[in-house]
């Protein structure tokens, strides 16, 4: 447990303005029981078109991440779009999942001009276990973390799915 706080600790360090994360971690929002992934995620990200001004995560509301199949996926087709965590830019990052979603990772200039493309993630438990399997992530006591990071900003739109 205490492994957990302090890796999450170092993740929230370049954290600049929470959101949902924030509510998450301060105990004001809980995942619920349907949402929840049955182990937290500590993705780890580094984007490909320079170091960003500001890294936006969005998450899609009302797609359920465990009918998603295919190459495609248009967020906009759920029933809201929330903030899940901005951060300020860095050259890797680290965004802690809790619970399943469909998440739009977005890097920003100065201008808020997007630098590389946008990388749309399905996090359900099939993506956990992909990203095991594939030997970007590993269990580490009771939290999963990136071995490899996610590349972000890249030359063109990305759909990360394992289902």
């Amino acid at each position: 447990m205490k492994n957990i706080i302090f890796i999450l600790a170092i993740a929230l360090a370049t954290v600049s303005n929470a959101q949902t994360l924030n509510n998450i971690l301060d105990g004001v929002y809980a995942p619920t029981e349907e949402n929840a992934l049955s182990t937290p995620l500590l993705l780890s990200m580094k984007p490909q078109s320079g170091t960003p001004h500001e890294v936006l995560v969005i998450r899609a509301e009302g797609i359920n991440p465990d009918s998603i199949f295919g190459d495609v996926l248009d967020p906009n087709t759920g029933t809201a779009l929330n903030v899940y965590t901005v951060f300020n830019g860095d050259e890797v990052l680290a965004l802690p999942l809790f619970e399943k979603g469909v998440y739009t990772i977005f890097c920003l200039d100065e201008n808020g001009s997007n630098v590389g493309e946008q990388v749309h993630i399905v996090v359900n438990e099939n993506f956990i276990q992909g990203v095991i399997d594939t030997g970007y992530a590993e269990k580490r006591s009771s939290l999963i973390v990136s071995t490899r990071p996610l590349r972000i900003g890249r030359d063109r739109t990305e759909f990360v799915s394992f289902n």
